[in-house]
């Protein structure tokens, strides 16, 4: 079985080899994520009715489409976590544009209706469009742009009968547009219009800044089923890897980058002449040496003195 496998490998499109998302009807994404576990994108197409998920699979093959009874605004955020999907529908509406719903729901195949869990939830006036979620530690976390732009967490026991309210814990940088977690869960990564702002999850300090090439690189974010890399990806559903070689610059951000001070000149490093150290024993011996040798010497002389007079008489 391994010789057929090598004689006949089965390749699985990786992001990074420019993956597109394929439908029958031209895609508009508004959010999507990576389920691991089924092996399958989670994705949200703004052509379509609110309620609907996409399923993709790893060659970007659509699956089919899982849809709640329930009316759905503007989903902006997709995140997937402990096999259950959760999506977030902002609440931008003329009537309600500090308040939205998130829906969870732990689908049994790609297609059909699902059940779903909601919490409505408010944020502080000034949010109108949340660009990310993410869930650490069981708690669900939203990122936000604009004015009023940071990272808010939602109540750690979340209620189904009253407005949760919203707590700010963290800014993000100007211009959020979309974010998404990496594979182990130790950097989150929010795209603006310029630059790509890793944040660690723990603490909600940005850590460095990956520029990006230009501004039609693509603006969605998630995980590559095949190579676990966060990857670009167009709203017409064409993946893009993010070629973060090169070291970021520490304590950076797209608004307030961080300042390079050019290191001066450099001088030459000449090496002192090594000065070797010699015992106190080794002096005492050397002087000892030397005073026999004088001795000696006078000897000598002495002698030769004597004889040369000797010689004359």
């Amino acid at each position: 079985m391994l010789i057929l496998l090598l004689l006949f490998p089965t390749s699985v499109a990786r992001a990074e080899d420019g993956l597109k998302l394929k439908s029958e009807s031209p895609l508009k994404l508004t959010s999507l994520a990576a389920d691991v576990g089924r092996g399958v994108y989670w994705a949200h197409d703004s052509a379509r009715r609110g309620s609907e998920l996409v399923a993709f699979d790893k060659r970007g093959k659509e699956l089919g489409a899982i849809s709640i009874a329930a009316k759905v605004n503007a989903v902006s955020a997709v995140v997937v976590s402990d096999k259950s999907v959760y999506f977030l529908d902002g609440g931008k509406t003329r009537r309600s544009r500090d308040k939205g719903v998130l829906y969870r729901v732990k689908p049994d195949s790609t297609s059909g209706k699902a059940k779903y869990r909601s919490w409505d939830f408010a944020f502080p006036r000034g949010v109108t469009e949340f660009s990310a979620m993410f869930i650490k530690d069981g708690r669900v976390y939203l990122a936000a742009g604009g004015s009023a732009g940071g990272i808010y967490e939602f109540p750690r026991e979340m209620s189904r009968n009253s407005v949760n309210k919203l707590t700010k814990v963290g800014d993000t940088p100007e211009g959020v547009v979309a974010g998404a977690m990496n594979a182990d869960g130790t950097e989150l990564y929010l795209r603006t219009a310029k630059a790509l702002v890793a944040v660690d999850p723990a603490t909600f300090k940005q850590v460095s800044v990956i520029d990006l090439p230009d501004e039609s690189f693509p603006v969605l974010l998630t995980e590559d089923l095949v190579s676990r890399d966060v990857m670009a990806v167009s709203k017409n559903g064409v993946m893009k890897a993010i070629d973060a070689e090169g070291a970021p610059q520490q304590e950076a951000s797209p608004t307030n980058p961080a300042t390079v001070v050019p290191s001066p000149t450099e001088t030459p490093e000449i090496e002192e002449p090594k000065v070797t150290e010699v015992s106190r024993e080794a002096q005492q011996f050397g002087a000892t040496i030397a005073v026999a040798g004088a001795a000696l010497l006078a000897l000598l002389a002495g002698v030769a003195t004597l004889f040369l007079g000797k010689s004359r008489n």
